[in-house]
């Protein structure tokens, strides 16, 4: 079967990976195209990797980074419960890469985004929970979190 007779969710995350992550030739355009049929379909993983690409896309000519289709996206790959999105939302609000320029809401956002994660055990987001700790001044919380990532 050709890559164009593609038609399985995962399949398509699949490739998308591959061409996203290939050591020999990265393919952005081929992953893009991918990870958006299967995100089409509601598919939570894709959804996150179509964001990070949307987010950390290296600049080249012609092609800028969207912030916002990265937001929308990890919105909803974590509304499936997936909590790298989870991770990556409280990343966008600490980074101040979200429409709202209300600092304080976006420290308390991505402190929310970061807590979801670290409470089902996201190693990755109990560490940035902690981290988030630490700069308030909440040591003990911070040491007990940074003790389970």
């Amino acid at each position: 079967m050709g890559e164009s007779n593609v038609t399985y969710v995962t399949d398509q995350t699949k490739l998308g990976h591959f061409y996203a992550k290939s050591l020999e030739e990265p393919n952005r355009e081929k992953a893009i195209k991918y990870f958006t049929m299967a995100a089409e379909q509601k598919n939570a993983e894709a959804q996150y990797e179509l964001g990070h690409l949307e987010e950390n896309i290296e600049k080249q000519a012609g092609v800028k980074r969207d912030y916002g289709a990265a937001f929308h996206l990890y919105v909803q790959s974590a509304a499936k419960g997936n909590m790298d999105a989870e991770v990556a939302l409280g990343l966008m609000y600490e980074k101040g890469k979200v429409p709202n320029s209300d600092k304080k809401l976006n420290m308390k956002n991505a402190a929310a985004h970061f807590s979801k994660a670290a409470k089902q055990k996201h190693s990755i987001g109990t560490f940035h929970a902690a981290r988030l700790f630490e700069k308030v001044n909440k040591h003990d919380n911070a040491y007990a979190l940074y003790k389970k990532s």
